[in-house]
């Protein structure tokens, strides 16, 4: 077998080596990962705690089982539209002079996928930044793009983050490179993303 990443290499050999010990004080059965011995431990409890979908008659054990089959059996269809008209901040003043916030909604598909989501709003950043340069000599501007992220607590529920990954200043002087200074913002925010996932402690 082949990995990735060193962190899926590692997590992979502890399965080769005498590393389960994580014990059940219940049944004795050893585990080398503590969130395995959460899950088996609470298959000693008499209730089983169950999670049904209010979109069809399936059950889930778990909370991550029943969200992830919202996303892909429930999820609605794409909508054609590219992204919501962007939602403009009213502009004011700080020591950079002007500035302006825009905020865009991503289509459902979006919602669940960064990757699209990017590909669908690069059309409009990139007329809102040719539009500005219209209207002024240059302009300085970045993206932030906040995600909700979730995981499974060791009782059962599900708790819920949601940071923001952003890109890094660029100053426009023209528009000869906008195409390529969008493309410098995604990959930063999707690198940022990246080492979120790899240091997240079971984010998804």
């Amino acid at each position: 077998m082949s990995f990735s990443r060193k962190d899926n290499l590692k997590r992979h050999m502890k399965k080769h080596g005498d590393h389960a010990n994580h014990a059940c004080s219940q049944c004795n059965m050893k585990f080398y990962r503590v969130d395995k011995l959460r899950e088996h431990i609470r298959t000693h409890t008499r209730e089983k705690k169950t999670y049904p979908c209010e979109h069809c008659d399936q059950v889930f054990p778990r909370m991550s089982n029943l969200l992830r089959h919202k996303r892909t059996d429930h999820s609605a269809p794409s909508s054609p539209r590219i992204a919501a008209a962007p939602r403009v901040r009213n502009s004011g003043w700080n020591a950079l002079g002007v500035y302006s916030s825009h905020f865009m909604t991503p289509t459902p598909a979006g919602k669940w996928d960064l990757l699209l989501f990017l590909k669908e709003v690069r059309p409009q950043i990139h007329k809102m930044i040719v539009d500005e340069l219209q209207q002024k000599n240059s302009i300085k501007w970045y993206c932030v793009s906040k995600i909700r992220f979730s995981r499974e607590t060791p009782d059962g529920d599900v708790e819920y983050w949601t940071p923001y990954f952003s890109s890094k200043v660029v100053i426009e002087l023209d528009t000869s490179m906008i195409g390529d200074h969008i493309e410098q913002a995604f990959e930063k925010i999707k690198e940022s993303l990246d080492e979120f996932l790899k240091n997240g402690s079971g984010w998804v």
